[in-house]
């Protein structure tokens, strides 16, 4: 195969023009064909030499010339100059681009590096979402020990908190329990609770002498009151729930019910 490419018409521009082109193109592949390199070597020298006919490499006319070139051991990429190959505009060596291979494997990679952010990204919102609401029980240990209803005919001074035609009183072991519709500590806007003990009203005064606990509903959370049961409490309180426990109040419509949190 060497010695026909070598017997070829060496001064065909078009076999020159296309050799080069496999030589510095953008999908230079000569130097995987060592006939092909020697060829272009062999026209190249003939260009530089000054030939203009080559020999007809189909018979007739002068005997082709040959010429004798040694095979390179290991294929070669021919560097020639921007005025030795008409096809380049600028001298700079040719770029070869990355083979598909390659870009794809950057590609999967930087797809591969965000997935991985972005996984961390949701597992830490999901632990922070986890670690910062920590469950917390709503009245521990608390158990009902009384439901209250309605006491009529309790005298309560004129300008009770919040007194008015919504008003019920409630009776538990020597405290009153009065459900008012808003208060002056409230906005107005919900029922509330005010629990003193009844020894302490006065109804011709409209001082309380002593504690006074209150408590108003907020959005779907009912009024609520809770106190402690120590020494200022009824001596009647005492008797039916342990000193050093908790009482909770929870208005339920025209009820209210009494938690303990006594074992």
């Amino acid at each position: 195969m060497c010695a026909t490419m070598l017997a070829m018409d060496l001064g065909s521009d078009d076999e020159l023009r296309m050799l080069r082109a496999r030589a510095y193109g953008p999908s230079a592949d000569i130097g995987n064909d060592p006939a092909a390199l020697e060829r272009l070597r062999a026209l190249e020298e003939l260009a530089r030499a000054g030939s203009e006919s080559p020999p007809d490499a189909a018979g007739g006319g002068a005997e082709p010339a040959r010429v004798t070139t040694q095979a390179p051991a290991a294929p070669v990429e021919p560097i020639a100059s921007a005025a030795e190959d008409p096809l380049r505009g600028s001298p700079e060596a040719p770029e070869t681009p990355a083979p598909r291979s390659r870009r794809l494997s950057r590609r999967i990679a930087a797809v591969w590096a965000i997935s991985v952010v972005v996984a961390a990204a949701v597992a830490a919102a999901v632990t922070f979402a986890v670690a910062s609401i920590t469950p917390v029980s709503r009245d521990p240990d608390a158990r009902q020990i009384a439901t209250l209803r309605a006491e009529p005919g309790v005298d309560l001074p004129g300008d009770f908190f919040g007194l008015g035609v919504e008003t019920v009183v409630f009776e538990f072991y020597g405290l009153t329990i009065v459900r008012t519709d808003g208060g002056v500590f409230s906005n107005g806007t919900g029922e509330c609770l005010t629990v003193v003990a009844t020894q302490d009203i006065d109804p011709d005064s409209p001082s309380i002498n002593g504690p006074v606990y209150y408590g108003c509903r907020a959005g779907g959370f009912p009024a609520t009151v809770q106190l402690d049961v120590d020494a200022t409490t009824p001596s009647a309180l005492r008797d039916r729930v342990a000193q050093g426990s908790a009482l909770l109040f929870v208005l339920d419509g025209e009820l209210v019910g009494v938690f303990s949190d006594e074992g």
